[in-house]
C-alpha cells in the first residue's frame, strides 16, 4: 500500500487509528499527541479499544498531565485497566500510533531453520505517524506494509515492557465526580464538571487558576461551606485541609472570594464560601473561572 496522508486536528487523526483495533500502542514525545489520546480513548464508546498502550517522555507526560481533565480522564482508564502509561527513557520520540496484533506461533521458523519473530506473523495492523502543526492541526501519514508495521511494532512493544510506569497522581475523572455529589452536592459536582470539561483548569497551576482554586471558587458560586469541600478534597488526596484554606485565604486577598458566618451544631461557626465579584456571581461555571484566571494574571 502507498501511504496515505490525512490532515485535521490532531484528535481526529488519532480518532480513526485508535478506535480501529483492540490493540494498541501511542508512542510520543509531544504533549498535545499524549493529551489527546487520553482523551480519545476516554471518549470512545463502542469502538474503545480493550487497552492502549501509551509510551512518552517524562516531560511530555508530565505536561500532558497538567491539563487536569486528561489527568483525571487517564486516571480513570489506568484504574478500568484500558491504559497502561510509561516512561520511555530516550530523550526523543517519534508520535504514532502503532495497531494490529502481537500473536503468532512464537516457534516458528523460517524457510533457514531460524525462529523467526512472531510480530512478524501477527494480525493485521497499520502504523499512522502524526506530525503535529503549530495550533492544533496535523499532518497523519499511515502505512500497512506488512514488514515495517511489524518490525516497529516489535521495536516499541519492548521499549513498553521495559519502560518504567507513570503515575498520574490525581484520583479518577468519576470518582472525583461522585464523591463530589455525595460531600457537598449535584449543584457542585455539575458546576465542576461543566469548567473541567470546558478545558479551563489547569492542574497545579503557578500562574493561573488550578484544581484546588476551581473546587474553591465553583463552590462560591454554590455557596458551599469550607468544611466540607475541605474535608472532601483531603479524604480525596486533591489537597490537605491546610492548603485547602491557604488558598482560600489567597483568593479572598485577590478579591475574587468572601466568606458568611454559619452556625454550626457543635463547635465553631462554619465558613460559607462567596464569590466576591458581582460580575462573576453569576457568570456561568466556565466564565467565572476564565474571569477569575484573568484577575489573578493582572496582580
Amino acid at each position: 500500500m502507498t501511504p496515505a496522508t490525512d490532515t485535521g486536528s490532531v484528535r481526529r487523526l488519532l480518532r480513526d487509528p485508535i478506535g480501529s483495533t483492540d490493540e494498541v500502542i501511542v508512542v510520543s514525545d509531544h504533549v498535545t499527541v499524549l493529551r489527546e489520546a487520553v482523551l480519545v480513548v476516554a471518549e470512545a464508546d463502542e469502538d474503545a479499544p480493550d487497552h492502549v498502550r501509551l509510551l512518552g517522555t517524562e516531560g511530555a507526560l508530565s505536561r500532558a498531565c497538567d491539563d487536569f481533565l486528561a489527568a483525571s480522564r487517564a486516571a480513570d482508564l489506568v484504574e478500568e485497566e484500558r491504559l497502561s502509561m510509561r516512561v520511555s527513557e530516550q530523550g526523543h520520540l517519534p508520535s504514532l500510533v502503532i495497531t494490529g496484533g502481537e500473536g503468532g506461533d512464537p516457534n516458528r521458523q523460517s524457510a533457514a531453520g531460524e525462529v523467526e519473530d512472531p510480530s512478524r506473523h501477527s494480525d493485521s495492523g497499520e502504523v499512522t505517524t502524526i506530525s503535529p502543526l503549530p495550533g492544533n492541526d496535523a499532518v497523519a501519514v499511515r502505512t500497512d506494509e506488512a514488514d515495517p508495521v511489524a518490525t516497529i511494532r516489535s521495536a516499541f512493544a519492548r521499549s513498553f515492557s521495559d519502560a518504567a510506569e507513570y503515575e498520574v497522581g490525581v484520583p479518577g475523572y468519576t470518582r472525583l465526580l461522585e464523591s463530589l455529589d455525595v460531600a457537598v452536592g449535584p449543584a457542585v459536582r455539575e458546576d465542576v464538571a461543566s469548567v473541567m470539561e470546558a478545558g479551563v483548569t489547569v492542574r497545579s497551576s503557578a500562574d493561573g487558576v488550578d484544581e484546588i482554586d476551581t473546587i474553591l471558587l465553583v463552590g462560591g458560586r454554590n455557596g458551599a461551606q469550607l468544611f466540607e469541600l475541605s474535608e472532601w478534597a483531603e479524604d480525596l488526596g486533591v489537597a490537605s485541609r491546610a492548603t485547602m484554606s491557604s488558598r482560600k485565604r489567597q483568593l479572598e486577598a485577590a478579591g475574587l472570594l468572601t466568606t458568611e458566618k454559619i452556625r454550626a451544631d457543635v463547635g465553631r461557626p462554619r465558613q460559607r464560601l462567596l464569590v466576591a465579584p458581582e460580575e462573576l456571581r453569576d457568570s456561568p461555571p466556565a466564565d467565572l473561572i476564565r474571569g477569575a484566571r484573568d484577575a489573578l494574571v493582572d496582580e
